[in-house]
């Protein structure tokens, strides 16, 4: 898993993004950095869930997008001194990422996964997560990012969240996510004791629209 603080300035608190699968902060470069707070930036996940040592702060922020959201969950199933101080904010996720109720259809998944390497396919899941055409990340390979949701497959598999982790308070549900169904995601978190937004014109990237890291820490 791969941290990097985006700001850094010794502030009291700390704004803290889990990012979608197979992204880089090349994409969020158009938002003004927080005023009062630090920013690190979480994403590139794998078999190690470790933070760095966060103490310092008095309050940590968290935002999760997309499979962030399940892995933001699994990082805080073992800092759960950082999810208890702190709120937590979902995007377009779900806990149960591997699931056709409640997250992504595991064909689908496999189906990604597997042909991933083609350039075609990569072009039509961007303009699926984005809304419109898109080029994608900057600073990631297919490679690695074929590697990443194998990955995250295998964790939700095999050492999926007990029923008992849920640490988010709210989360927003975008009525044009054409990545994960509105319909899995309010099955899912429908259940749970969330407050559910719905952006109804949001595609499953909302966040083309804000021109800060405040407006996503709101």
């Amino acid at each position: 898993m791969r941290t990097v603080f985006l700001k850094k300035d010794a502030a009291p608190e700390l704004d803290l993004f889990f990012c979608g699968w197979g992204l880089d902060e090349s994409l969020f470069t158009h938002l003004v950095l927080p005023v009062k707070r630090d920013l690190l930036f979480v994403n590139q996940y794998d078999a190690c869930w470790n933070l760095p040592d966060l103490s310092r702060y008095q309050k940590v922020h968290t935002v999760a997008w997309s499979l962030g959201v399940f892995c933001a969950a699994k990082v805080f199933q073992l800092h759960p001194e950082i999810a208890s101080g702190g709120d937590m904010t979902g995007f377009c996720g779900s806990l149960l990422p591997y699931n056709a109720e409640n997250g992504l259809p595991p064909a689908i998944y496999d189906g990604t996964a597997e042909h991933w390497t083609s350039e075609p396919a990569r072009l039509k899941f961007y303009q699926r997560v984005f809304g419109r055409r898109s080029s994608g990340p900057a600073l990631r390979t297919p490679a690695d990012q074929k590697e990443e949701l194998i990955c995250i497959r295998e964790v939700a598999c095999k050492t999926p969240l007990p029923e008992n982790i849920q640490p988010y308070k709210t989360i927003y549900i975008c009525g044009a996510d054409r990545i994960f169904s509105q319909a899995a995601l309010i099955h899912f978190w429908s259940t749970k004791n969330v407050r559910i937004h719905l952006l109804e014109k949001s595609p499953h990237y909302p966040f083309e629209p804000m021109k800060s890291w405040d407006d996503i820490f709101v």
